[in-house]
């Protein structure tokens, strides 16, 4: 009589069914947390970074679009928090638009949900945007660039940044 799965001996255990628990018990918050707080330790010895370096090419990331990002020095303005950031800088956590009062109900994507116009919660989480078709806008809290006349914002920022390379 052959044992289930789980009733299988210790010394059957392989590295594909350890890998696999391991990624079916780690919720992807966890994951982040934790791989976060070790890359951003100064001494994280070169070989644990290429062997990460290697496991996201493995599970289909690409480094050079990375390497592109972080070589990239072209000044951008975000099209829903109207921020300007370097592609570089980017992130899941970036672009943070608080609640309003009057704030419609999301409940999908990086959209979180109203509840009441409790302002302790935010009304959108994740990366900037140039592109105008990714943000939700909204006569309260997300306004177009032109609602907010960002335009000059953006030229002084861009002028900023030339002044300060001309001193390099």
């Amino acid at each position: 009589m052959e044992h289930p799965p789980s009733c299988r001996s210790r010394s059957a255990v392989t590295p594909l069914m350890l890998l696999a628990y391991m990624a079916n018990n780690t919720s992807p918050h966890e994951l982040f947390e934790r791989m976060y707080k070790k890359i951003s330790m100064s001494a994280v010895p070169p070989a644990d970074i290429e062997a990460i370096l290697q496991f996201y090419r493995i599970i289909g990331f690409s480094t050079f679009t990375a390497l592109t990002a972080i070589q990239d020095n072209l000044l951008r303005h975000c099209a829903r928090c109207h921020r300007s950031y370097f592609e570089r800088d980017n992130g899941i956590f970036t672009c943070m638009m608080p609640h309003s009062n009057e704030c419609p109900t999301l409940e999908d994507g990086p959209y979180y949900i109203c509840r009441g116009g409790d302002c302790r919660l935010w009304h959108f989480v994740g990366r900037h945007t140039t592109k105008s078709t990714n943000v939700r806008y909204n006569p309260n809290n997300v306004k177009t660039c032109g609602q907010r006349h960002c335009i000059r914002e953006v030229i002084a920022a861009s002028a900023l940044l030339k002044l300060r390379r001309g001193r390099e």
